[in-house]
């Protein structure tokens, strides 16, 4: 319990503009800087396999599915709540 409290504690000072470019970064293929078993990377390569079309190195991707359109930015909730805000009013 104690363990997962501080590791709560610093992914809230962590701004979501880091925690999203770091996704950014191992979906691109960017292997975390920690031992991984042999099922963790298997999961991370289904991962990084089903998420291709939401990523890419030279920036944002628009995902278009039938009617619905999806901006992938990884650049965090503040950046997306700006960029959304003149599309909402």
């Amino acid at each position: 319990m104690a363990a997962r409290l501080a590791g709560s504690r610093l992914a809230s000072r962590v701004p979501a503009s880091r925690w999203a470019r770091a996704a950014r970064e191992v979906l691109l293929g960017v292997d975390p800087p920690v031992a991984l078993t042999q099922r963790a990377k298997r999961i991370l390569a289904d991962v990084r396999d089903e998420h291709v079309p939401t990523v890419h190195p030279a920036g944002s991707v628009i995902v278009r599915t039938g009617t619905d359109v999806r901006w992938w930015t990884w650049a965090g909730y503040r950046a997306n709540a700006t960029l959304a805000r003149p599309c909402l009013a």
